[in-house]
Order: structure tokens, then sequence, then C-alpha cells
């Protein structure tokens, strides 16, 4: 059973406010490493307005049952999606997508050229983790 993780938005009266954000909105979580306040910054973009806010990271502003930015900045590499659920007046809630691992098998043959030569062609099944 995979856990739904939950994130707050914030600081969105500094950009557009939280009326222009509705419930269903798809937005990327982007790291911001190179951030003069918080070295564990995560900005939130939409499509076409670029940044509306921050994910919360301090103890006075993550709702009960969401995860800071600090809790989710490890989980993935530059950038990840996700989906506003609900909105209110002064946050949103974000609900992260789950990244899917996908496996590969990878089929190759082996031709010789050395001599003397295979008789037959060799396959070697390969699986890669």
């Amino acid at each position: 059973m995979v856990r739904k993780r939950f994130v707050a938005l914030v600081g969105c009266e500094n950009y557009f406010g939280y009326r222009v954000l509705k419930p269903g909105m798809i937005v990327t979580l982007e790291k911001e490493p190179d951030n003069d306040y918080d070295a564990e910054a995560i900005k939130v973009m939409v499509y076409p307005l670029g940044k509306i806010g921050y994910i919360a990271n301090s103890i006075n502003t993550v709702p009960k049952g969401c995860f800071s930015a600090g809790r989710i900045y490890d989980t993935f590499h530059k950038k990840t999606k996700g989906i506003i659920r609900f909105v209110t007046k002064n946050c949103a809630i974000i609900e992260l997508f789950e990244r899917k691992r996908t496996k590969f098998n990878i089929k190759f043959t082996m031709i010789s050229k050395i001599s003397p030569p295979f008789d037959k062609k060799r396959e070697f099944p390969m699986d890669l983790n």
C-alpha cells in the first residue's frame, strides 16, 4: 500500500495570492539550493505563472498531517510534481505524485569475431536494477 504524502504551500500572498489556486491544479516542486534563507527550500511553480510560493518548512507553518520541505527534500532529484487538493485563505495542501520504479530487461546478442568464431549466436539476458 502506498502512503499518500501531503505538503503545504505557503507564501502565495507574496506572488499571485491564493485566489488563483484551484483544487486539481498540477504544480511542479523544484529544489532551490541557492536560497539565502533556507538550505532545503522548495519552490512551487505553475505554468504559465511561474513561482507561486514555497513548501512550508517551519514548525509554525506546517499543518498537522503534512510533511515539511526538509522531510521531502531528499526524496526527489531536482523536480517533482503534485496536485493541489485543498485551498484555504492562508495555505494550499498539495498531494505529491508517487514516483514509479520501472524495471527493464535488456536482451542482447554477442557475436564473436575472434578466431575461431562461435558456431552460433548466444543470448545473454541482463537485468538492470
